[in-house]
């Protein structure tokens, strides 16, 4: 399997994290696979993209989406390392946030180290 993985930036509140990847002698019609997270710092969302390419076929392509609140997410250090590359990238999302106002913390009950 080969993997590739890029970021975007859209403005200071949108990171989209792209990876795509080829499985080869999956025995199936699709070869390549993609999966994309978009992850919205000012909705405090993420919605995740996984989309299948026909391999030699013209059918088209197979597209499924889940939207779920940051509050929603049992991995906040996703979260976290998308923020820190957000900002990385020239961003400004803001203070790191749950839905519920509460900052993203550790499993211990510290706060995420986001720099």
């Amino acid at each position: 399997m080969s993997a590739d993985k890029n970021y975007i930036r859209i403005g200071d509140h949108i990171l989209i994290e792209h990876n795509a990847f080829e499985i080869e002698g999956a025995g199936t019609s699709w070869d390549q696979r993609s999966v994309q997270y978009i992850f919205n710092f000012q909705a405090r969302q993420v919605s995740t993209l996984y989309e299948l390419h026909p391999y030699h076929d013209d059918k088209g392509v197979s597209v499924t989406m889940t939207t779920q609140n940051f509050s929603e997410i049992e991995g906040k250090e996703m979260i976290a390392a998308a923020h820190a590359k957000l900002v990385e990238m020239g961003g400004n999302p803001g203070e790191l946030k749950l839905d519920d106002g509460k900052a993203i913390r550790k499993p211990g009950g510290k706060p995420l180290k986001i720099d």
